[in-house]
């Protein structure tokens, strides 16, 4: 049996009985880790465990309701299918920002404008110190819920239609340009190559703003809050970009592939 999107997968009844418990175990080895690299000063690396515990932790509250997690990384992804599968879950509360900003710029180089050093030599003991927190608390969440039955059946309200996707990729574009009134705003990822599957909405937002590059990505998602899917954000003024162009793959990669929403 297959959700309707086709993410997730009905586990067979004895093969998910006791696999959760490994997923969550090494979640736990990776909540360990991200502490010791911490008291070892490599706290580019800590935020980087402190999401991946996060994630495999999801991926056993998912296996731990009936379905095979999937093949994603995204933890916007990952709290949408557990808020769906577990009730007690969907009702609690809690924040995750640091760790998918902080992960996605702990991985390589020259993601962050004006940042000509590596990761490990401009992230802090305090954004690492803010990874691991949102970490535990969520590892704290999930450790309770996986000693509770789940009888809870799988309700996928998160299937994407292709009206409700248009509809929501002209309210985000339409939000960002009243907000930053930007040059150039382009869809890529999974969206952009347009396949269709559950993913997060990966935007390229170039414009002039006086915001640093982690307030900006707050600030896009708090605009943009509210709907599905969930939007992923990079943002750069023109300079940045045309500095980052020709040394990051990532970029050109978005650029080759993507969508153009806006240009002005």
């Amino acid at each position: 049996m297959t959700s309707p999107h086709g993410l997730l997968k009905k586990a067979k009844d004895k093969s998910h009985g006791s696999r959760f418990k490994v997923w969550f175990e090494q979640a736990q080895f990776d909540y360990k880790a991200t502490i010791h690299s911490r008291e070892d000063s490599f706290f580019e690396w800590s935020c980087y465990q402190a999401e991946q515990a996060v994630e495999k932790a999801l991926k056993a509250l998912i296996l731990h309701g009936g379905w095979y997690p999937p093949r994603t990384h995204k933890l916007s992804v990952l709290i949408g299918l557990s808020n769906n599968i577990n009730k007690e879950f969907r009702n609690t509360k809690f924040v995750f920002r640091n760790l998918e900003v902080f992960t996605y710029i702990s991985r390589y180089p020259f993601l962050v404008p004006n940042e000509d050093r590596a990761p490990h030599e401009f992230i802090t003991q305090d954004d690492s110190d803010r990874c691991i927190h949102e970490s535990g608390v969520i590892m704290d969440i999930i450790s309770k819920l996986l000693e509770i039955p789940n009888d809870d059946d799988y309700q996928d309200v998160e299937k994407i239609e292709a009206i409700d996707l248009q509809n929501r990729i002209n309210y985000v574009k339409e939000k960002i340009v009243e907000e930053f009134a930007p040059e150039k705003i382009v869809l890529y990822g999974s969206y952009g190559r347009g396949e269709e599957r559950l993913s997060t909405l990966d935007l390229l937002v170039i414009g002039d703003t006086d915001l640093n590059y982690f307030d900006r990505i707050h600030k896009i998602r708090e605009v943009t809050k509210g709907g599905l899917p969930v939007v992923q954000p990079v943002m750069y003024t023109a300079a940045e970009f045309e500095s980052l162009e020709d040394i990051d793959g990532y970029v050109k990669n978005a650029l080759e592939e993507g969508q153009v929403l806006y240009e002005r």
